[in-house]
């Protein structure tokens, strides 16, 4: 059997002494590409209990073809508001090849006091743990609009940034700050599943050597 022809093709009719009984010629039509899917691929779902985007878009656009989901549904998009894996499996035009992407849905269960955390205490003594003080986060990319102020007990600022990587390392005018509680104000726009939430919070920090 020869495979993959395309285009014109000359097609003899030989007899049983190799002799040339016939000849025609054929247009093969090329076979479109099938389209190229992702494999697979794992995505988060925002609830409705966290007030952020309730679906998830599972979005497979590609050439002309049969689109099939694990959920019943046929079309290239389908929305999806619970957690699972779901699969596609796509059938070209002709029926002669298929192929099958799957999505793995998880839900998300982090509201923004996991995702952004302030100490209550940090010790500059130079040890290289826990010297400077700002928040903890895994990814401080979601953080825009951000400021840091720190005052001591009497009011004075002493302490502002607008870099959430950057933190205060205990110093004032490059002197040593005295074991304290400090007060911070820290305001930003935090995103959270595509969303975007302001905040702004008011709290203490203990100083120690």
């Amino acid at each position: 059997m020869i495979k993959n022809l395309k285009g014109i093709v000359k097609i003899y009719i030989i007899g049983k002494e190799e002799c040339n009984i016939d000849s025609f010629v054929i247009n093969i039509p090329e076979h479109p590409a099938f389209p190229n899917i992702r494999p697979f691929d794992t995505l988060t779902l925002c609830t409705e209990l966290e007030l952020f985007g309730p679906s998830v878009i599972l979005d497979n656009k590609t050439t002309p073809v049969k689109y099939q989901w694990s959920n019943g549904k046929n079309t290239p998009i389908i929305t999806v508001d619970e957690p699972g894996i779901y699969t596609l499996t796509i059938t070209d035009a002709n029926n002669c090849s298929s192929a099958i992407s799957t999505f793995e849905v998880n839900q998300q269960s982090q509201t923004f006091d996991d995702i952004f955390k302030m100490p209550n205490v940090f010790t500059p003594d130079g040890n290289n743990e826990n010297d400077f003080f700002l928040p903890y986060m895994e990814n401080y990319d979601l953080v825009t609009d951000y400021k840091l102020q720190i005052y001591n007990r009497w009011g004075q600022l002493i302490f502002e940034t607008t870099t959430p990587k950057s933190g205060w390392n205990g110093e004032y005018n490059n002197e040593r700050s005295r074991i304290d509680t400090y007060i911070y104000v820290v305001s930003g726009k935090l995103e959270i599943c595509n969303k975007t939430e302001n905040f702004k919070l008011k709290g203490d920090v203990t100083l120690i050597r």
